[in-house]
């Protein structure tokens, strides 16, 4: 918190009569500065600049130490301010310049509820009421207490047409600050545009004696409550069963809505493989051992026996064959495998009624047999059906929903027979009612998986060798990862405006009511009475002026008025 005596300091200069842009940073001041700035940025020299050179040559110096120190906070909204007090010295192309120094910072440091609260407020000059109620919130939540912000906040909300958040706003402020005439006429404004005439009375008497009752304000404001008045009570009797007996009122059309679905899913596959056991892989072919016996018995031819001789032979052949062994040398070895997929199709339709939509693939296989023949049809794709039962005013539709999904993980080959093949597919399907906020996006379910498998086989005493184990070990090891998504994203056809400005109330009402400062049901019945009239040239004309714009006066005024508003803005 010690942030805000910096600008506490800086700005606390401005308190003396007609001082110039630099003046009055005395030397305790600068001191308190010096914390919050980075320490190669000069204090003193920046205040002769701001003092002798003007804004422009300021701001030269405070970009130049930005260059150096891109994510300090605190020169980036020095710098805004700069540029902001350079648009209303009449150079036009510094202010969008402003707009995005305020929004660095609030990037940089959510929690800079200043720049929150000054980004708010140029987007009130742009008339971007949406916007400067979605900053505003956020600066209201870090200082609750602060009546300047939470006018704003009433503003902002008032023009853009979010009675609820008004009301809340107006109610906390007249118990802040109720003596000042802004907030009183806007009490008075807001309470009547709700149907709480009494107290619209109240606060109009209390803004007649501070302004005077013969005042042309005071006369003004008198009128605009009855006004309000007025148009409950044509509200009323236009929506009275015997108006609506003699009139038929227009049919509303349902809105149509796109709906964008995105199915993300993948699968990675990762094998390891550490040597080969060569008892598992040997294999030995059969021995076969062939013997013959062969006797042969020769007798030569001889004239006289006496001379004749005899000879015998004895032959003996045998045949051996040894077995084969046959191994693999496949001792290490690693394979992945990582499948990826995203389906984004997108439907349209209406409120209750129903919209399907199939993108399916098949594979037809035929198998034969010997007694006879098969088809097989395998489907993968998507399908989707969904029914929107009802859309807010706040910009939630709740649908009902049906997604399913099938893809193959390995991918069918055209030229192999499905006999042959080992087809895997990843099938998910969802069935549920959900709210969506228009515009966001949805998870509807997700779905993810790791298994992993380690096995080992080893020859003991041989399996824990170094390098023999490689021989007579084996180690495996697989791991699969899947993860499937579900999202989905409601739109409004042709209508990005409105769409923007339903996504930005949803999330400022949701942080209020995080904070305790809205409840559910708080808003009343005149509230969806005033969505009918939303675009009629009447109700438009009926709201612009109807309270005091605070941003022409911290915008226009000089840079000594500005320095002592700001003051206000410090923690004590």
């Amino acid at each position: 918190m010690k942030i805000w005596w910096f600008f506490c300091s800086f700005l606390i200069a401005g308190c003396a009569s007609s001082p110039g842009p630099g003046e009055g940073l005395q030397p305790v001041i600068l001191e308190k500065m010096r914390p919050h700035v980075p320490d190669f940025f000069n204090l003193n020299q920046f205040a002769q600049i701001l003092s002798n050179q003007g804004t422009g040559h300021a701001s030269l110096y405070v970009n130049q130490a930005l260059s150096m120190a891109p994510r300090n906070a605190c020169l980036h909204l020095i710098n805004g301010f700069l540029y902001e007090e350079m648009t209303r010295q009449g150079d036009c192309t510094k202010k969008p310049l402003a707009a995005v120094a305020y929004r660095t910072a609030y990037n940089i440091d959510p929690s800079f509820w200043l720049s929150c609260y000054l980004y708010g407020l140029h987007q009130l000059r742009e008339k971007a009421y949406p916007e400067a109620q979605e900053y505003l919130s956020s600066a209201f939540i870090l200082m609750p207490q602060n009546p300047d912000i939470l006018y704003a906040l009433t503003y902002a909300s008032y023009f853009a047409q979010d009675l609820s958040v008004a009301l809340s706003a107006v109610s906390k402020l007249v118990t802040l600050a109720p003596e000042r005439t802004d907030i009183q006429k806007a009490a008075a404004i807001i309470f009547a545009a709700t149907g709480l005439f009494s107290q619209a009375e109240e606060w109009l008497k209390k803004y007649q004696k501070s302004v005077g009752v013969s005042s042309y304000e005071s006369c003004r404001l008198q009128q605009r409550v009855q006004e309000w008045k007025a148009t409950h009570q044509n509200a009323k009797r236009s929506y009275s069963k015997d108006w609506q007996k003699s009139v038929k009122l227009p049919e509303k059309e349902d809105p149509s809505i796109i709906i964008d679905c995105y199915i993300i899913g993948c699968m990675e596959d990762a094998s390891s493989l550490k040597g080969n056991n060569f008892l598992n892989l040997l294999s030995l072919s059969n021995t076969s051992l062939s013997t013959s016996w062969n006797r042969t018995l020769d007798r030569k031819k001889a004239y006289k026996p006496v001379l004749g001789s005899w000879e015998k032979q004895l032959d003996f052949d045998g045949e051996v064959s040894m077995g084969s062994a046959f191994y693999s040398m496949n001792i290490a070895n690693s394979k992945g495998r990582s499948v990826e997929f995203c389906y984004c199709p997108t439907v349209n339709t209406v409120l209750k009624k129903t919209v399907t939509f199939e993108d399916l693939h098949q594979y037809t296989g035929a198998v034969a047999g010997s007694t006879g023949g098969g088809i097989s049809d395998i489907p993968a794709g998507t399908s989707i059906s969904v029914t929107p039962l009802s859309l807010t005013a706040s910009g939630e539709v709740i649908m009902e929903v049906m997604l399913q999904h099938s893809a193959f993980f390995n991918p069918p080959t055209l030229t192999t027979g499905i006999s042959q093949q080992v087809l895997g597919t990843s099938d998910g399907k969802i069935v549920s009612t959900i709210k969506a906020v228009i515009g966001q996006t949805t998870v509807l379910a997700g779905y993810t998986e790791n298994s992993k498998t380690y096995q080992k086989e080893e020859v003991p005493f041989l399996g824990s060798i170094p390098l023999v184990q490689y021989f007579f070990a084996q180690q495996t090891s697989e791991d699969l990862k899947t993860n499937l998504l579900y999202l989905i994203t409601p739109r409004l056809a042709g209508k990005q405006k409105k769409e923007k400005s339903l996504v930005q109330r949803s999330r400022v009402h949701s942080k209020l009511k995080k904070c305790g400062f809205m409840s559910l049901g708080e808003k009343t019945n005149l509230f969806y009475i005033l969505q009918f009239l939303d675009n009629t040239p009447f109700y438009a004309d009926f709201r612009s002026g109807d309270l005091i714009e605070l941003n022409q006066g911290f915008f226009c005024s000089p840079i000594s008025d500005k320095f002592s508003q700001l003051a206000g803005f410090l923690y004590y």
